[in-house]
């Protein structure tokens, strides 16, 4: 970012939550003055993608003071591999599709309306929303945060916010920060980041009616079972690949253990460091709004 501004955490945490409550202010007035009450299709979706990037990359540089030229000039050439990256881009889509829905496309609200004649735009609205978040999150949350309280530090407490300002589509959100998070850490760019957040929501969009497409006679009940237990056979054969390019190819070993035990001894050792990030004015206001807002729409699913 820029050399002259230092923020400390403390004020990294409070422009953060003061950024993300003007983005979530602002696109309420935008749908109101809309009237969206009448749908929320696929077309509302696009726009209020962009307004959500137009204004995320404003108040970024009016309070964060990073510009989109300064979030470029961080870029550094990857560290991976092309072949590494794509092997660690299908593996995280695929282990995150494992775990969670097959099919999820849509907000917490209101389910978007999407039919087989508006794929493209499904596929547009994809993009838009990977390139925007993983910029915003990874390419100025995370690298400000690593510049304050280390990489660890910055990915737990994105993942938290990502996760958070996504609802109620726990865990897909989680998962997939975590991954993209780590990613960027690792390569130093944005482009595997990038990546495997808009092929995640493309498989998203596209995994039902592919499969519906495939197998015509079966139920959506039966489709969806197949898609499951096909994605956990590519992700079982995607681990093969990746033991055997790291262990053959590059002749390096992974220790699992041995990375969690370094993750908690960064954890324990910046613990206070969490407490000032997430009890700044701007930051406990966002976490009060978010969680009240998550409660309410829970308490609303529950009683239905």
């Amino acid at each position: 970012m820029r050399e002259k501004v230092n923020l400390t955490l403390q004020q990294t945490s409070n422009r953060i939550g003061i950024t993300l409550l003007l983005s979530i202010l602002g696109v309420s007035l935008f749908a109101n003055s809309l009237g969206s009450s009448a749908g929320y299709n696929i077309d509302w979706a696009i726009r209020e993608t962009l307004l959500y990037a137009s204004l995320y990359i404003f108040l970024c540089f009016f309070l964060l003071k990073v510009s989109p030229k300064a979030v470029m000039r961080r870029q550094k050439r990857s560290r991976f591999t092309f072949i590494e990256s794509v092997l660690w881009a299908f593996w995280a889509v695929f282990l995150n599709f494992s775990i969670c829905d097959l099919y999820s496309v849509g907000n917490s609200r209101t389910p978007i309306k999407i039919n087989l004649s508006q794929i493209w735009a499904g596929l547009l609205f994809a993009a838009l929303t990977g390139l925007y978040e993983e910029y915003v999150y990874r390419g100025i949350f995370l690298t400000t945060l690593c510049d304050n309280g280390g990489s660890v530090l910055a990915v737990i407490c994105t993942t938290l916010l990502f996760s958070l300002m996504h609802g109620t589509q726990f865990p897909a959100p989680l998962l997939l920060s975590i991954m993209t998070g780590c990613f960027y850490v690792m390569s130093g760019n944005l482009l595997l980041p990038i990546a495997t957040h808009i092929m995640n929501d493309w498989f998203g969009v596209l995994l039902t009616p592919f499969g519906s497409f495939l197998f015509p006679q079966k139920s959506y009940d039966e489709v969806q079972f197949i898609l499951k237990w096909s994605c956990v056979g590519i992700l079982v054969v995607l681990s093969l690949l990746l033991w055997i390019y790291y262990h053959f190819y590059k002749h390096s070993s992974v220790h699992p253990i041995e990375k969690l035990r370094m993750i908690g001894n960064e954890i324990k050792n910046h613990k206070n460091d969490y407490q000032k990030f997430f009890c700044t004015p701007g930051m406990s206001f966002l976490l009060f709004l978010v969680l009240g807002n998550l409660f309410v729409t829970l308490a609303s699913f529950i009683k239905k």
